[in-house]
């Protein structure tokens, strides 16, 4: 992964960013995993084991094997004691410990006497040493759950609380302060949550905060038993994945995202079952990885690679579900462990399903398809055999939701997508080929392509939807955005004309 990730919060883990003087203990920590894995028969053995550790400095080490455990037992136990650990950070540390424990009974010929460590953190260098050293050591109990990589994060996570304990200070990664706070406060509102100040706040990380807040608030996490550190891995390599196009990036995924969640809690009957939500949140956030900031009809035009691959059919969705899915398979991002193989087949069948339907050349088919099933099952949503119609619709309304956002954010949105447009124009300019609708900067009027889009896109979805999920406040702000963009061509067509007489007047 590039950057996105290197700098991600990791879900309020204890990740470390940068830290020279660390980076001995974690390169070796990690090639002593990867030489686990590539030479099984080295787990567990100890004289392997000291042979690969040897050379290295390790004062805290001359202590006899159970003190070392103990010692490590006594400081991550205090650590757990701190009030402000987040509810990642304190899974995270008891991963760390159980690990620790288990090898404490595994070496039962060992008189393990815990030392006083509970109200001090004089040997947490010591028992971050001794980590990456028990970051070697297979014990097979524990690899019927969890391999050495996580091993190798634990030792992540404790440096990144000894440097926390031991400057007495917060960091960016594992803090939430309170404009942490403040950004993620109206999350759940339509028009009071502003992507574009979160993003101010949140910075190159918005889409993996936003996603995993609203997947903890709506207890996910816990319900599934899913890992907190690998759905962040998840949420990071898909966001390093977005590329930086005007419009189609992760800021619009995140915001994409927020609306689906606020579409939840507004069903006006029904339920959408947790691995439903589940799915729409995670398919909300990866609906446009990988965006080349071009339409599929001009890669057709252009028969780039992707056209070739996925024969003119949904290039850019079925690009971004294939991605999606890479991205899971990756060691570090399979936060779908916990899943039945039933249920793991249920999200990517939907989860597919939905990012397809966000082509917009299926937009009549599927807004006819749901208008059909109201008229047939009425709109009471617990009589319908299947929610697949109106999950993809909520999901492509919201792909498509800028104009029923407060005027302020709306008109933001425009200007990133009218610029995005354009620079498609020009390459079909440059190119030859036909200009696409609304992607002529000479001949565009923002005001009437505005108002045309809510007319015949965006107006159409929410008043259907609207019988189904509380979109009241998104019909309202619709409206309202249409009154101000038919201002806004009333005062140009009344300039231009201003113009023209001021023309004619000249030529008398």
């Amino acid at each position: 992964m590039g950057d996105g990730q290197s700098s991600c919060r990791s879900g309020e883990s204890f990740f470390s960013d940068g830290q020279a003087h660390d980076s001995v203990i974690i390169d070796t920590a990690a090639n002593a995993a990867a030489e686990e894995e590539n030479a099984t028969k080295l787990a567990g053995a100890p004289g392997n084991i000291k042979t690969k550790m040897a050379g290295r400095e390790k004062p805290f080490w001359q202590e006899q094997e159970g003190d070392k455990v103990a010692t490590s037992i006594g400081v991550i136990e205090a650590m757990l004691e701190k009030d402000d650990l987040s509810a990642g950070q304190q899974e995270d540390l008891k991963y760390v410990l159980r690990t620790l424990q288990k090898s404490k009974g595994h070496r039962s010929s060992i008189q393990c006497a815990l030392i006083d460590a509970k109200n001090k953190y004089s040997d947490v260098d010591g028992t971050i040493a001794y980590l990456a050293e028990f970051g070697a050591v297979e014990v097979m109990e524990v690899r019927k759950k969890r391999g050495l990589k996580d091993v190798v994060k634990g030792v992540r996570f404790a440096m990144g609380l000894s440097k926390s304990v031991q400057k007495k200070r917060a960091t960016n990664i594992i803090t939430e302060d309170d404009q942490d706070r403040r950004w993620a406060q109206h999350i759940q509102s339509w028009d009071d949550f502003n992507i574009f100040e979160a993003s101010s706040i949140c910075g190159p990380n918005l889409l993996e905060r936003v996603t995993l807040t609203v997947i903890v608030r709506s207890n996910l996490l816990e319900h599934f038993g899913i890992s907190r550190t690998r759905i962040t891995q998840f949420l990071c390599a898909i966001e390093s994945q977005y590329k930086a196009n005007a419009y189609h990036n992760a800021l619009h995924a995140a915001d994409t995202t927020q609306t689906v969640f606020v579409m939840i809690q507004a069903l006006r009957s029904g339920v959408i079952t947790e691995l439903e939500q589940l799915t729409m949140l995670i398919a909300s956030a990866c609906h446009d990885v990988g965006h080349p900031g071009v339409t599929n009809n001009f890669r057709i035009a252009a028969m780039d690679e992707g056209a070739l691959i996925y024969n003119d059919r949904s290039i850019n969705e079925n690009m971004h579900c294939s991605l999606t899915f890479r991205t899971l398979q990756e060691g570090d991002c399979s936060f779908t462990e916990p899943f039945t193989r039933k249920q793991f087949s249920a999200v990517r069948k939907l989860l597919i399903e939905i990012i397809l339907s966000t082509d917009m050349a299926f937009h009549f088919t599927k807004l006819d398809a749901l208008k059909n099933m109201v008229a047939e099952k009425s709109a009471e949503l617990g009589t319908w055999d299947s929610l697949t119609p109106v999950i993809n619709m909520m999901v492509h309304a919201a792909d498509v939701s800028n104009p029923a956002k407060p005027q302020y954010v709306a008109t933001k949105w425009g200007d990133l997508v009218s610029e995005e447009f354009f620079a498609q124009g020009d390459e079909e300019r440059k190119f030859g080929f036909d200009i696409s609708p609304m992607c002529n900067r000479f001949t565009v009027v923002k005001s009437e392509s505005q108002r045309g889009f809510m007319d015949f896109i965006v107006g159409p979805i929410f008043e259907q939807l609207n019988a189904l999920v509380d979109v009241s406040t998104a019909l309202s702000n619709i409206q309202a955005n249409k009154d101000y963009w038919k201002a806004q061509s009333e005062l140009a067509k009344k300039a231009k004309e201003a113009e023209q007489k001021a023309i004619e007047l000249a030529k008398r």
